[in-house]
């Protein structure tokens, strides 16, 4: 199955993601994140990001790998950023119509690939926070608000809700707050090693 970790940028995914990775010994657990600013400086995209190839390249390697994982109920793959954040930034830099946007990420929803996959939603602690990322962490660095991000981001999980959530083919979208302490590590852990129960 899939386990696509998702939220706004300052949310604390990597941060959670990597508490875990730190402590779990079971091997059944696979990380996975696409190197998505790699490709797109190396094909030339860095001053195109309002390019369509772009939303369209992140896209395809998403479907790849659900495709490949479709009915494997031997790992849990924990997707850093996957199929909303997809949609998020096809919006947020403008690369496809709204229209377009949902017509697409409701197919897939609703596609046989998308059994056995759930989204865990990192909810940030500070939305209005006016923080500036000095990591320099890609060429996105302070384009958007995180605000901004959240919004899109509720926009495609609560307008796809009657999708997205089935018990029948094991799919859900499931929610935390992280405020970076300790107690929110381990709902998260708890929430990935709850996961355990749907494997084979």
């Amino acid at each position: 199955m899939i386990l696509f970790v998702e939220g706004p940028r300052h949310c604390g995914k990597t941060y959670l993601i990597n508490r875990f990775l730190e402590q779990n010994t079971d091997p059944r657990f696979v990380y996975y994140k696409f190197h998505f600013v790699n490709w797109v400086n190396q094909l030339g995209f860095k001053y195109d990001d309002t390019n369509p190839s772009l939303h369209y390249l992140s896209l395809g390697n998403i479907l790849t790998v659900m495709e490949k994982m479709n009915g494997d109920k031997s790992k849990i793959v924990i997707f850093d950023r996957g199929l909303f954040s997809c949609y998020v930034w096809s919006q947020l830099r403008r690369r496809i119509p709204f229209n377009i946007a949902m017509l697409e990420i409701e197919s897939i929803l609703s596609s046989d690939v998308y059994n056995h996959c759930r989204t865990l939603f990192i909810e940030p602690s500070n939305l209005n926070s006016q923080r500036i990322d000095d990591r320099g962490k890609d060429i996105w660095d302070n384009m958007h608000p995180s605000k901004e991000e959240y919004d899109m981001f509720r926009k495609f999980i609560d307008g796809t809700i009657r999708i997205h959530t089935s018990i029948d083919r094991n799919t859900s979208v499931m929610e935390m707050f992280n405020t970076f302490t300790e107690n929110d590590v381990q709902n998260f852990q708890g929430t990935l090693y709850d996961c355990l129960s749907d494997l084979s």
